[in-house]
C-alpha cells in the first residue's frame, strides 16, 4: 500500500485515521494506562473476529477491510487494525422501533458467536477506575464505591453458564450512519455479560445525562414486554446499575486526568447516584416497574 495522506477522523481512546487514497480506516489503540499493550493486540484481534462473524450473520456492522490483512498490526509500542471506510451521510436518529430492531439483530448475532469471550470483560475496567477515583476525598465518589462493591458481589455470584455473549458497549453512539443504514461499530468490549447488558448500555446514557427518555423507555418495554416478571426486572436492574457504575467511573477517571469533560462527568455522577439509589434499594418508581 502506498499511502498518500492520512486523514484523522477521531482521536479519543482510539485514533481513527483514513489512509488515503484507500477506503480504509486504521484504528490505533492509544490509551493503555499501565496495561501490557499485548492485551490490546488481543482485544483488537477479537474485535476483528466478532465483526466478521456478525457480518456473516447479516448484522449491519462496520466491517474489517477486505483490501488488506485487517490485523492487528504492530506500530511502535501499540497496535492497529484496518477497517472499511464508511463515507459520512446524514440520517435521522433511529426511531424507537428502528433502535429496537437494530439491538435485537445485534443480540441475535452475538448469541451465535462461537469463540470464547472474556468473562465479565466489559465490567473488568471498573476496578481500575475506582482505584484511581478512591485516591481523592470526594463524598460522591465514596457513595459510588459503596454501590460498586454491592453490584460487584452480585455480578461475581452469577454462574458462568448464565452469562451471554454481548457487544459490551452497545450505546446508540456506537451506531454510525452508512449508505445502507445504521451500522454497529466498536466491539472491543465484547464479552460474556449478564442478561440485558446490551440493553442497559443502549439506554443508560439518557438516565445519566438527564436527557429525554422516550426512545430508551420504548427500548426497555420492547425487550422486557409490558408486564415483565420479577426475575426479568431484577436482572435488568442489575445490568443497568452495573452499566451506570461503569460509565460514571470510567468517564470521571478520564476527566480527572484531562482526557474527558469534567463537568459532564460530574453530571453523570450526580444523576447516576440518584438512579443507583432506586435500582439498589428495591423501592423504585422507574417506568418499567409500573
Amino acid at each position: 500500500m502506498r499511502v498518500e495522506d492520512i486523514q484523522v477522523l477521531a482521536d479519543g481512546g482510539n485514533l481513527l485515521a483514513r489512509l488515503l487514497p484507500y477506503p480504509i480506516v486504521a484504528r490505533v489503540s492509544t490509551l493503555f494506562g499501565d496495561e501490557d499493550p499485548v492485551h490490546w493486540r488481543d482485544v483488537l484481534a477479537r474485535e476483528v473476529e466478532v465483526s466478521l462473524h456478525l457480518k456473516r450473520q447479516g448484522v449491519p456492522v462496520v466491517a474489517p477491510t477486505t483490501e488488506a490483512n485487517p490485523g492487528p498490526h504492530p506500530v511502535g509500542d501499540t497496535w492497529f487494525s484496518l477497517w472499511e471506510y464508511v463515507p459520512p451521510v446524514q440520517l435521522s436518529d433511529p426511531s424507537p422501533q428502528e433502535a429496537l430492531h437494530l439491538l435485537q439483530r445485534l443480540e441475535a448475532g452475538m448469541l451465535t458467536y462461537p469463540e470464547p469471550l472474556p468473562l465479565l470483560g466489559a465490567w473488568a475496567p471498573v476496578s481500575e477506575s475506582m482505584a484511581q477515583l478512591l485516591t481523592t476525598d470526594d463524598e460522591g465518589i465514596r457513595s459510588l464505591a459503596e454501590f460498586w462493591r454491592t453490584v460487584d458481589r452480585q455480578l461475581s455470584g452469577i454462574p458462568d453458564e448464565q452469562l451471554t455473549p454481548a457487544h459490551g458497549d452497545a450505546h446508540l453512539g456506537n451506531l454510525i450512519p452508512g449508505l445502507s443504514g445504521w451500522l454497529w461499530t466498536d466491539f472491543e468490549d465484547s464479552s460474556l455479560m449478564p442478561k440485558f447488558w446490551d440493553l442497559a448500555a443502549a439506554v443508560g446514557r439518557t438516565f445519566l445525562l438527564g436527557e429525554a427518555r422516550g426512545t430508551s423507555e420504548s427500548l426497555i418495554r420492547g425487550v422486557l414486554g409490558e408486564q415483565p416478571d420479577t426475575e426479568q426486572l431484577k436482572a435488568f436492574d442489575l445490568a443497568l446499575a452495573a452499566r451506570a457504575i461503569l460509565s460514571i467511573s470510567s468517564n470521571l477517571a478520564l476527566a480527572l486526568h484531562g482526557h474527558s469533560d469534567l463537568l459532564l462527568a460530574r453530571r453523570r455522577l450526580d444523576n447516576g447516584l440518584k438512579l443507583l439509589e432506586q435500582l439498589c434499594s428495591g423501592q423504585t418508581s422507574l417506568p418499567w416497574h409500573r
